[in-house]
């Protein structure tokens, strides 16, 4: 995804080299997504409301959760 730096887009949980899963929430509302310091917390992430979830094997997306 191409953005300007420090918008934060989603979480990025690599479980091994081979395995990632993205969580992208629907909107932020609870954590500000544009930090220029890219200091964002977790806490606010957490409550924060997912909208799709990627699966990826590889780099290569295997499977999206809407």
């Amino acid at each position: 995804m191409d953005s300007k730096p420090g918008l934060a887009h989603s979480l990025l949980v690599v479980y091994s080299r081979d395995c990632t899963v993205e969580l992208i929430p629907s909107k932020f509302e609870h954590m500000m997504p544009f930090d220029t310091n890219m200091g964002w917390y977790m806490e606010k992430f957490q409550k924060e409301k997912i909208g799709s979830i990627e699966v990826y094997s590889s780099d290569k997306l295997i499977q999206r959760i809407e």
